[in-house]
């Protein structure tokens, strides 16, 4: 006698191109980047407490640092 098996279908699940940002009080709590970003922001003289982080729990990442220059001009 032959086993039959069920197998569901697999749903796509959708995911944002562009998280939200995370927003934090920047003077309540510690700035959150990696250090290949807080040297890209200190050569580029960017003040990270006016930078909102959109990675991971609110971590500054490097298309934040680039997306805030670009804001600001």
């Amino acid at each position: 006698m032959e086993k039959k098996e069920y197998v569901h279908p697999i749903q796509k699940t959708s995911r944002q191109p562009n998280p939200q940002p995370f927003l934090v009080n920047r003077t309540e709590s510690k700035i959150r980047a990696n250090p290949p970003v807080l040297r890209f922001a200190k050569k580029l003289g960017v003040d990270l407490s006016k930078v909102i982080g959109t990675g991971r729990n609110g971590r500054i990442t490097r298309q934040d640092v680039e997306g805030y220059l670009i804001n600001i001009k």
